[in-house]
C-alpha cells in the first residue's frame, strides 16, 4: 500500500493505492491525524484502492469526522 498526502491551505488530499487491511489502516490512520491542525477539508482519493477491509473502513469514518472539526 501506498499514501500520498498533499497540503495546502486549509484542504489535504490523502491519496491511497493498493491493498487496505487491518494492519495498513493505521498508517492511513497516521498520515491523517499528522496533517496539520489547519486542514479543515480533507479529500481521500481511493480511486487505486483494489481492497478495503473493516478497518480501513472505519479509518476513512476517521478522516471524516477530522474534516469536520473547527
Amino acid at each position: 500500500m501506498e499514501i500520498t498526502t498533499e497540503v495546502e491551505d486549509t484542504k489535504a488530499i490523502v491519496t491511497i493505492e493498493g491493498k487496505v487491511t487491518v494492519q495498513t489502516a493505521a498508517q492511513i490512520k497516521a498520515a491523517i491525524t499528522a496533517l496539520p491542525e489547519e486542514v479543515k477539508d480533507i479529500d481521500v482519493d481511493v480511486a487505486k484502492v483494489t481492497y478495503l477491509s473493516s478497518a480501513g473502513l472505519r479509518t476513512l469514518v476517521l478522516a471524516a469526522k477530522l474534516s469536520k472539526r473547527s
